[in-house]
């Protein structure tokens, strides 16, 4: 029971984490007058969704056991 609420626990962190780059990317992309703050909100975007994915995998692995 105790394991099982520990890895709720972590996947809730890791969505709120995903959550919270996906929208500072989108508050950096929309607001950046300038190319190098635009750079960094797509390499967020980037990252956020290659974190996504791995959140997703590893959610639908875990899920299987």
């Amino acid at each position: 029971m105790r394991s099982s609420l520990e890895r709720l626990s972590q996947r809730i962190s890791l969505a709120i984490l995903e959550a919270s780059l996906l929208l500072s990317a989108t508050v950096m992309a929309t607001l950046a007058q300038q190319p190098l703050l635009r750079n960094v909100s797509e390499g967020l975007f980037v990252g956020a969704t290659l974190f996504g994915l791995w959140l997703i995998v590893s959610l639908l692995r875990s899920s299987r056991r």
